[in-house]
């Protein structure tokens, strides 16, 4: 019979919420059998947090917002070169009532990403009286990462 405990230390504290700072893995195994051996191993790595760039964003627009006609509206964002995550880009439609997902409105996105720029261009064609109303572009990161330590 033996036992094995996992544990992480972060900053040498227990629930710290600073994610930057030295994070530590040990694991501990204590056995009543002598063909497991007792013992602990560690490993510590420090992990720098960096601020990401703020993002660049223009919304452009092109064809006729009488209904009937076609109307266009892109949101592009610019992130900085180098950058492997692209930003998630999302359109917003507030009206006079509520504010929804253009998803569950049945209006048509087209998303192109060329380079650092990532583009989210709304298609309403042909323009309804219901479209009318305010559109919001929000673009932001969700950054997760691993590290494999050995």
């Amino acid at each position: 019979e033996y036992q094995s405990t996992l544990k992480y230390v972060v900053n040498g504290d227990e629930g710290s919420s600073d994610d930057q700072g030295e994070y530590t893995c040990e694991m501990n195994i204590s056995s009543t059998d002598n063909l497991i051996l007792n013992g602990v191993n560690n490993i510590t790595e420090e992990i720098t947090v960096e601020e990401l760039p703020p993002l660049e964003l223009n919304i452009s627009t092109s064809g006729y917002t009488e209904v009937g006609q076609s109307f266009n509206i892109t949101c592009s964002v610019r992130v900085v070169e180098g950058l492997v995550e692209q930003p998630n880009v999302t359109w917003m439609k507030m009206d006079d009532v509520s504010m929804g997902d253009l998803d569950e409105l049945n209006i048509t996105t087209i998303t192109v990403i060329d380079g650092p720029v990532t583009k989210v261009t709304i298609v309403l064609d042909p323009v309804l009286f219901e479209h009318r109303g305010v559109y919001i572009c929000m673009a932001e990161f969700n950054i997760s990462l691993t590290n494999d330590a050995e």
